[in-house]
């Protein structure tokens, strides 16, 4: 779906939508309403359409986010409704599209449906030659992608997550070797969002657009305003008895409000999209297979781009080669624009997992191929995000050992360690590569007195390792090799005393 969004030059003037759809016309009532039939309930959502364009010069400040929110929004759910009913009608001779209909949430989040909370998205489209298909788009939020973004973090150097709004621009991460992959809390997620927006700009938002212009400044007498809260760093305005005065309850309400909205903005921003499409049959026969392919949501498009190559061209899907309704290979993934401008730094460790979908089985319908769907996605970034801790902890368990790593290159996969034998010195450096830990490291010894000399290092690739050791006990064997090969190393390369 494509649309845009023209404000006029001169204030004062209502904006312009462009939906490039010319079967959609939110502000013409419905024909059947139009010729005396049906119910006005229909036509409601026109109505309210029209009221608020025309009531627009009047509002003071027609500019405003929070007004165009309430403008866009019941166009867009309009939009949706409206290709809903397309395919519905179409699905009268189709009676695996009925059923795919009936099964799938096409309401948002309905009690009772396969998929409840998906919000799924439906649209009927033409392809490029001319044949009728429905494309369903199903989020996959039982894919969590928090842990490999947080641990991405740390590889690129700066962060990956969206902030939330009103938050202040969060520091680079710092690599932090001997730390594990992170977790999301399963409890207490919408609390947190509640107690960051109580101490942070986020709840002056919501408070001006649920209490008008004053509701800023009145914010500010409270001390909520942006940054409040020791948590920020700035110190809340105190009243005259010396403490904070206490949120009334419709900051609290309208910080709650802001805090779902920008949950739903934050699950936008890092949910997998799962994007099914029915091609019509022209004559009697029913609906074939779907042609699959995942959607990468904005932080995994600029996390692809500054992967490694052979991460950013796995096939996003085990099924055949497929084209999306934007004629996008399913092998591939959409650009988008948060991807990395050209020259960007990229990272020889493949920080995407390939992400494959499971197949599909025939008599097989969307809603049970969903959770399919979401149970192996998870499991491939999970097994990705344990591959990217696991080098921060070999890294952090052998300077342990070693005493010293000189420099750590965690975007290059490689480290370098100094040790001594006899009082010789020794560079020791650590080449970690794609497939790591399924290929074992190579180690290259080098001799610190004769680095000129022709023989003064040698790489080693052969030595006990398993890919199913803890970083730990990988660290602990490489550590104990080093000691029974460096006698064998230095011997002929140790400058006469």
């Amino acid at each position: 779906m494509r649309w845009q969004l023209i404000l006029p030059s001169a204030g004062g003037g209502a904006p312009d939508l462009i939906f490039d759809d010319e079967t959609f016309r939110p502000l013409c009532p419905p024909p059947a309403l139009a010729a005396g039939l049906g119910s006005a309930d229909a036509g409601a959502g026109g109505a309210g359409l029209r009221s608020q364009l025309k009531g627009w010069a009047s509002d003071p400040q027609p500019g405003r986010p929070e007004r165009l929110t309430q403008l866009v929004a019941p166009l867009l759910d309009a939009y949706r409704r409206h290709h809903v009913a397309r395919i519905s009608a179409v699905a009268a001779r189709l009676p695996r599209l009925q059923f795919e209909l009936s099964t799938l949430d096409l309401e948002g989040g309905a009690a009772g449906s396969a998929v409840e909370g998906a919000g799924v998205q439906a649209e009927l489209t033409a392809n490029a030659a001319g044949q009728l298909q429905a494309c369903f788009a199903v989020p996959l939020p039982a894919v969590s992608l928090r842990p490999l973004l947080e641990l991405a973090s740390a590889f690129v150097g700066r962060p990956l997550l969206p902030p939330l709004p009103g938050a202040r621009p969060a520091a680079a991460p710092q690599a932090q070797p001997g730390a594990a992959a992170g977790r999301e809390s399963s409890s207490g997620g919408a609390d947190a969002l509640v107690q960051g927006a109580l101490q942070g700009g986020l709840i002056q938002a919501a408070a001006a657009a649920a209490g008008g212009v004053g509701a800023a400044d009145k914010l500010a007498a409270a001390g909520l305003g942006p940054g409040a809260g020791s948590a920020a760093g700035i110190e809340p305005r105190l009243s005259a008895s010396g403490s904070a005065p206490a949120p009334t309850a419709a900051l609290v309400a309208a910080a709650a409000a802001a805090a779902v909205a920008a949950q739903r903005r934050l699950a936008a921003a890092t949910t997998l999209v799962l994007l099914a499409i029915f091609r019509l049959p022209s004559g009697g026969t029913d609906l074939g297979e779907p042609e699959l392919s995942l959607q990468l949501p904005p932080a995994l498009l600029e996390l692809q781009a500054l992967s490694a190559p052979s991460s950013s061209t796995a096939p996003a899907s085990s099924t055949p080669a497929s084209t999306s309704s934007s004629g996008t290979p399913a092998s591939s993934f959409p650009p988008g624009p948060s991807a990395s401008p050209p020259g960007a730094p990229r990272c020889a460790v493949p920080l995407l997992p390939p992400l494959l979908l499971p197949p599909w089985s025939a008599h097989m319908c969307l809603a049970e191929f969903v959770p399919l769907a979401g149970e192996r996605l998870a499991a491939q970034a999970e097994a990705h995000c344990a591959g990217l801790a696991a080098r921060q902890q070999l890294v952090a368990h052998l300077t342990e050992a070693l005493g010293t790593c000189l420099e750590s290159n965690l975007p290059g996969g490689a480290a370098l360690f100094s040790c001594a034998w006899e009082g010789a010195p020794v560079l020791v450096t650590l080449e970690l590569g794609p497939r790591f830990p399924a290929d074992k490291p190579a180690i290259t010894l080098h001799s610190a007195r004769q680095l000129s000399a022709p023989d003064a290092a040698r790489t080693y690739r052969e030595y006990p390792w398993s890919p199913r050791w803890a970083p730990r006990e990988m660290a602990a064997r490489i550590h104990n090799w080093l000691l029974e090969e460096l006698p064998s190393f230095m011997r002929g390369r140790a400058p006469p005393p």
